[in-house]
């Protein structure tokens, strides 16, 4: 594929770009739209939408949600790995800075 330098443009005076079969494809507007693919937006598992809800409704607690959330991630790893894992991010949560003072705001530790 190449870009054509000075010269014609299209539409939107964007230079236009030949596509490989030798055609001109429209970079912007909504030529350029029509050719997009779509991008899905990543949506929380349920069990985080769960625990969403039930500490929005007051039905956990802060303090519990963490803890279900440090167990989420630790099941993702090898059960012999777990709890070395779950340590080090509770760990982590204390002795980082940056997550030490968020989890203070919120109460936490």
């Amino acid at each position: 594929m190449s870009v054509k330098g000075p010269g014609p443009t299209g539409p939107s005076g964007i230079p236009e770009i030949p596509d490989d079969g030798g055609g001109v494809v429209e970079t912007s507007g909504s030529a350029a739209l029509d050719r997009s693919t779509p991008v899905s937006t990543p949506q929380a598992p349920d069990a985080i939408s769960a625990l969403a809800d039930g500490l929005q409704s007051g039905a956990v607690k802060p303090e519990e949600a963490l803890g279900r959330l440090l167990d989420m991630a630790a099941e993702r790893v090898p059960a012999a790995m777990r709890a070395q894992v779950r340590a080090e991010l509770e760990a982590a949560l204390k002795e980082d800075p940056n997550l030490a003072e968020r989890a203070r705001r919120l109460g936490l530790i």
